[in-house]
């Protein structure tokens, strides 16, 4: 996935316009000067695990810690492997205090257990990503699940 380099910031319309508006707490001026990488979090493992087998993982972190904000969706929506789960602390521990992460995921950190399978890596990450984080729970449904709502009911209306 390229990186956005759009000058317009999605939190400044007034219809979501993507899945990575929702959290910011970044001012809209800074947010649109800052390089970002949006990506799926298994992208992301996926992309270690090919440096991992031509033994670039290190220029593959770096590269990605380019960017002033990395932001990873979708943490949690698979399981790691212990390969997977080692691949993404180095991540998580190069990027700290370096660069800014934006992390959405549906489990709350002390149930990161589900999809990371060695306890003391789910910790050692948890307590990076925490250390200087500022953390938004959101709850209800999605803007996907609300339009999709209107639109069934509009769909219905005209049946009738």
């Amino acid at each position: 996935m390229p990186p956005v380099t759009s000058p317009t910031c999605a939190a400044a319309s007034s219809r979501p316009a993507s899945r990575w508006s929702r959290a910011w707490t970044i001012s809209r001026s800074r947010f649109r000067r800052c390089r970002r990488r949006p990506s799926t979090a298994s992208d992301l493992v996926e992309s270690l695990y090919r440096g991992l087998a031509d033994n670039s993982v290190g220029r593959v972190i770096d590269n990605l810690l380019r960017f002033d904000l990395v932001i990873l969706d979708e943490l949690g929506f698979a399981p790691l492997d212990p390969t997977g789960s080692q691949l993404f602390f180095r991540f998580i521990a190069a990027a700290y205090e370096r660069r800014s992460l934006g992390l959405a995921s549906h489990w709350p950190f002390d149930q990161w257990g589900h999809f990371l399978p060695d306890e003391t890596t789910a910790v050692s990450m948890i307590d990076r990503i925490l250390h200087h984080a500022v953390v938004v729970v959101t709850e209800g449904e999605s803007f996907r699940m609300k339009e999709a709502k209107t639109r069934g009911g509009e769909l219905a209306k005209k049946k009738a």
